[in-house]
């Protein structure tokens, strides 16, 4: 019967979670990150570790659970204790989807059981299982569940969205369940407070209900009663207000007025209106964003390219499978998920509206609906294990073999495929770097940094206590009023005051100033650069920002001036990104450069060659075990081309046998083979 045909007994689902969870939690444990990692990697840690307010769109939850992990004592670094948070959402990510995938079950075969049809019910375990382990160890997943980030997370109210939709498909035989909607409705309003990726779902609910109970959606009733719980769902997303009222370190756009709190949840800081830009689209949308998707999902369920060739197809002729048996017995539950599928993959490609040349993988998106498809593969290896049980004899056997080798080799195949691409066990590179430039630069220094670049340094600075001496800024979000004001007040020894209507106007803006900017360098000042081997002169003329039309410049320059005026020479300043209008007068010193008050100083190869031989660290850059991103690769290029500016600088300074001596340890800390094959879907 039914309890026999399809694993309704607890026990199946309990063995089968616990097998699954051990075998995803060991892969990700192996495979995770021991320290921060680029961008992502290291800013949501810090905004957990800082109980901060993260960039929009945020993730309030994520940065809350990682936060309350943190207060237990396991003895792990702060970093490599959040990245195992992230696979502990994974895995129970794995569980829900596991249950939903057991109901879907259940709901598909019903009432096609016959007597004398029923096989045991540990049958259908191991193919739901492996299909739920598939996705486990799939490219996508597997990246983001071994770094703590909200993708996976997403991808977890992904799967509690999927599974209570299909227990409301079950209850609705018996009624309404406006309970279960109710819940629903909750949930898609929480997960504003997770990535928001979800919501891309909720016209796929409406069609859900359309599809089995129409006339729910006929009562004003039950729209009153859904719309509260929507908002009740929604309305934890304002616990970011006290959040950003208590100042924390990271405070992104100090949303802690209803004002601010509306520019916060509404992007204004990317350009406002949510974000919701879909025409014109940003790139050719067949070539380049359909593409994007399919060749993520590809990279998921059709990893033809990998060790084991098509065996790497299998995911995707199980959910090929799974998708026309839905058709066949269960028509409208086949065009609900089909919806959800479309919403999640298709909806996802026009929202996002890729733009033509974004670096960043947007696979991290589409996880919702590889769980979606994961449901069709783990119904289709479920379809295999009937038609086995139905069989006869020989011919039975046959087909248990056959069957029980392609659902296995479904997460084997992706193991195999996989693990060399996402083990970042051995990845230093971000901590490293951060801290070699901390290792570089003088006492009580000012560190511009650039872009996304800024996170590792940060991290290291506001959660591991790393050179609290420096004044850390990021020149790009010097464009930011709220940024400005924050670290002015946090930032004592900032070498520049604004008033409250300078920092109102903050952005592009007319350059009033002369041509070139005069700064006296006083004696003391002086005293202290030729300490240092500079001979600096009475005054220093820098040019003026160039300015972007006519005469106006970025806040970021116009900032950036007024501190090297007002600092006159007594803080030193250090850049890991020089501005254009400030190469001349800056010197590199490795990774980074120093700002002085001569033009085109000659490079201290003495300075030069200690950073490089003596202060700073390569960990894993010849490590073919660890992988690398392109960002890793961007970071190799910086260390390279000062070694090699170090070789040039030892010849012309007639230093016999030096320049052999760098390019010998250039070449052991950098396998130059390896830069170009960075690992991608």
């Amino acid at each position: 019967m039914l309890t026999e045909q399809v694993p309704e007994k607890k026990r199946h689902y309990l063995v089968a979670f616990i097998v699954l969870a051990v075998l995803a939690l060991t892969m990700y444990w192996l495979t995770a990150p021991r320290t921060i990692t680029w961008w992502e990697g290291s800013s949501w840690s810090m905004a957990a570790a800082t109980l901060g307010v993260a960039f929009p769109p945020g993730s309030l939850l994520l940065t809350l659970l990682g936060w309350l992990f943190l207060k237990l004592p396991l003895g792990l670094s702060t970093a490599f204790q959040l990245n195992l948070v992230g696979g502990m959402i994974a895995v129970a990510m794995l569980g829900v989807l596991l249950r939903a995938s057991f109901d879907g079950a259940r709901v598909l075969w019903q009432e096609r059981i016959v007597d004398g049809d029923a096989s045991p019910g540990i049958l259908f375990s191991f193919a739901i299982s492996s299909a739920v382990l598939t996705l486990a160890l799939s490219w996508t997943t597997w990246r983001y569940a071994n770094k703590f980030t909200p993708y996976i997370l997403t991808g977890l109210m992904t799967a509690i969205l999927v599974w209570v939709m299909l227990r409301w498909w079950q209850k609705a035989g018996e009624g309404d369940g406006l309970p279960l909607l109710a819940l629903l409705l909750f949930l898609f309003g929480l997960d504003f407070s997770v990535h928001r990726t979800n919501l891309l779902l909720l016209p796929a609910f409406f069609a859900w209900v359309a599809l089995r109970r129409p006339r729910i959606l006929t009562r004003w009733r039950n729209w009153l009663a859904g719309a509260a719980s929507l908002v009740m769902g929604l309305s934890a997303h304002l616990f970011l207000i006290p959040l950003a009222g208590s100042a924390p370190v990271l405070n992104a756009g100090d949303p802690s007025t209803l004002a601010r709190f509306y520019d916060y949840i509404s992007l204004k800081q990317f350009g406002g209106g949510w974000l919701v830009n879909l025409y014109p689209r940003k790139g050719p949308f067949f070539a380049h964003q359909v593409a994007d998707y399919v060749n993520a999902f590809v990279a998921n369920f059709a990893a033809v390219s990998g060790p084991l060739g098509l065996l790497g197809a299998l995911p995707c002729v199980f959910g090929l499978v799974g998708l026309v048996v839905l058709y066949r017995v269960r028509t409208r539950l086949a065009l609900g998920l089909t919806a959800a599928f479309l919403m999640t993959s298709l909806g996802a490609v026009v929202y996002f509206n890729l733009p033509a040349g974004f670096p960043w993988p947007m696979d991290r998106h589409y996880l919702p609906s590889f769980i979606v498809f994961s449901v069709f593969v783990a119904i289709g290896a479920a379809e295999a294990a009937r038609l086995v049980c139905r069989s006869r004899s020989l011919v039975r056997n046959t087909l248990v073999v056959t069957a029980t080798i392609a659902v296995l080799a479904m997460p084997v195949t992706q193991a195999r495929h996989n693990f060399p691409r996402v083990n970042q066990s051995g990845d230093r590179f971000a901590h490293d770097f951060a801290q070699n430039v901390f290792n570089t630069i003088d006492e009580d220094a000012i560190l511009i940094v650039q872009g996304d670049n800024l996170w590792p340094f940060w991290y290291l600075q506001a959660v591991e206590n790393v050179r609290p001496d420096v004044t850390l800024l990021s020149l790009s979000l010097l464009n930011t009023t709220w940024y400005v004001r924050q670290v002015a007040g946090r930032s004592p020894g900032m070498p520049a005051s604004f008033t409250d209507a300078e920092l109102a106007e903050i952005g592009p803006s007319e350059w009033r100033g002369d041509t070139v900017i005069s700064i006296a360098v006083s004696e003391a000042a002086r005293a202290n650069l030729s300490r240092a081997g500079i001979i600096a002169p009475d005054t220093v003329h820098l040019r003026a920002p160039t300015p972007i039309v006519a005469r106006y410049v970025m806040g970021q320059d116009w900032i950036l001036s007024r501190m090297i005026v007002e600092n006159a020479w007594r803080r030193p300043f250090y850049f890991t990104d020089v501005p254009d209008w400030l190469q001349r007068n800056c010197r590199t010193e490795g990774i980074v450069s120093r700002l002085l008050p001569v033009d085109s100083a000659a490079t201290d190869c003495a300075l030069l060659r200690r950073n490089l031989l003596d202060r700073y660290r390569y960990d894993g850059y010849s490590d073919s075990a660890v992988s690398m991103d392109w960002m890793t690769e961007a970071a190799a290029e910086r260390y390279i081309d000062a070694f090699l500016l170090l070789v040039e600088c030892e010849a012309s300074a007639g230093n016999d046998g030096e320049p052999e001596i760098v390019q010998e340890r250039m070449k052991a800390a950098f396998m130059r083979s390896r830069y170009g094959a960075t690992p991608s879907p």
